[in-house]
């Protein structure tokens, strides 16, 4: 039995940020009821520039630390405290993730945390904020969920501190095998303490349509709108789709830096009437945002694991999805049953000729059956017997070795 957890995050959920983390925030209530005490330390990072902007700012900054940290109890009973961590735009992964650490260190007046375990997201900074920071005797476990690990590694000191921090740790969980493997082919030699451990997805929860809707008439897309994950590309299949269908609708949930672009892309093709922007929800809403719709279609080119796709089959939304490894790892055992798949693509049309396979069969998808399938894999419940273990140090296996070919991506 673990009496006290101490979970350490570059990402939570904030009234600024509601949906960054929330998959952190998953696995922190997934083992809540099991723990006696659970603590999360948010390391917000603050990006402070050169100049008189940046110095403003550090100046701030050392009067909020000089308050000290104070956690707040929330809502489901853990304990939360945000940690402003000053650091530098587009510095080396080690100097980023040693200055999180010494941010931590000088608003905890140099204290470690005092819980039997703690838990670090992401290897860098998280993971290093843990080993350093935790008691003597304490036992360190760390997740990997970055999608740009393959830009981490490629710095040398980057690759040595990470080496170090796994080291230091007990396990290093991954949420997909994939990135289980992306770990093993730079450091084989840990391979007795690597574990993929997935996100928890809440299956009991959220709410629930009774089955498809009669046709796939309303889009939804989940995520930042970013090259990587295809807002665009969507954009192009869906305008295809609809001449074909002119009822089709599609709303994007979601912001980042191609917002400027699909907006005016949107106006371009005359779809201001068909075409929804809805800003950033907290992750208890995106369910009920995904159960108002007929289809979840992710486009996205990479995912360390693909939270979103599950959590859609998990209200009874068939999804449509781009076959990236984590994807096919993760959804293999549904296709057919959830949704549909196509090729990682830069052609839209890709995406349209799917679509209208996936509508031809829709009669034959079976989304509670998924369903079923998935939480057995990804629930809340599976995925914390799989944390404690770990938190216990008696997990069930070591991890298997990586696949024949596989590497980075």
């Amino acid at each position: 039995m673990v009496d006290t957890l101490t979970v350490v995050t570059p990402w939570f959920p904030s009234p600024a940020k509601p949906p960054q983390g929330s998959f952190v925030q998953a696995a922190v209530r997934a083992v809540a009821g099991e723990i006696g005490r659970v603590e999360v330390v948010h390391t917000d990072e603050w990006i402070t520039p050169a100049g008189p902007t940046g110095r403003a700012v550090e100046s701030a900054y050392r009067r909020y630390a000089a308050r000290g940290v104070r956690p707040r109890l929330q809502d489901d009973g853990t304990w939360l405290s945000r940690v402003p961590a000053l650091v530098r735009p587009r510095r080396r992964w080690d100097v980023h993730s040693r200055t999180v650490s010494r941010s931590l260190a000088a608003a905890r007046a140099g204290r470690p945390f005092e819980s039997a375990v703690v838990h670090g997201h992401v290897v860098l900074p998280g993971g290093l904020v843990a080993v350093e920071h935790a008691a003597a005797g304490a036992r360190v476990v760390v997740t990997e969920h970055a999608s740009y690990l393959a830009d981490v590694l490629a710095e040398p000191r980057a690759q040595d501190l990470y080496d170090e921090v796994v080291d230091r740790a007990a396990a290093l969980l991954c949420v997909s095998a994939v990135l289980r493997d992306q770990v093993l082919e730079v450091f084989p030699h840990h391979r007795a303490k690597v574990h993929v451990v997935p996100n928890p997805v809440e299956m009991a929860g959220p709410p629930r349509r009774e089955g498809p809707a009669t046709r796939p008439r309303r889009w939804l897309f989940v995520g930042s709108l970013i090259e990587r994950k295809g807002p665009l590309r969507l954009l192009e299949a869906f305008a295809a789709s609809r001449r074909e269908e002119p009822d089709l609708e599609l709303t994007l949930l979601g912001t980042g830096p191609q917002r400027p672009d699909v907006l005016a892309r949107v106006r371009a093709l005359g779809l201001d009437h068909a075409v929804h922007l809805l800003d950033p929800v907290a992750p208890a809403e995106v369910p009920r945002v995904m159960a108002r719709h007929d289809l979840l279609v992710h486009p996205s080119h990479h995912e360390t694991f693909g939270m979103t796709p599950v959590e859609s089959v998990a209200v009874g939304t068939p999804v449509l999805v781009a076959r990236y490894p984590a994807a096919v790892e993760v959804l293999g055992e549904i296709e057919g049953l959830g949704g549909g798949t196509f090729p990682v693509t830069e052609d839209p049309s890709v995406i349209s000729a799917a679509y209208r396979r996936l509508r031809d069969g829709w009669d034959r998808l079976d989304v509670r059956r998924a369903r079923s399938v998935l939480a057995r894999r990804f629930g809340s419940p599976a995925v914390a017997a799989a944390l404690i273990s770990q938190y216990t140090g008696t997990p069930a296996t070591p991890a298997a070795p990586p696949r024949e070919g596989q590497g980075a991506s």
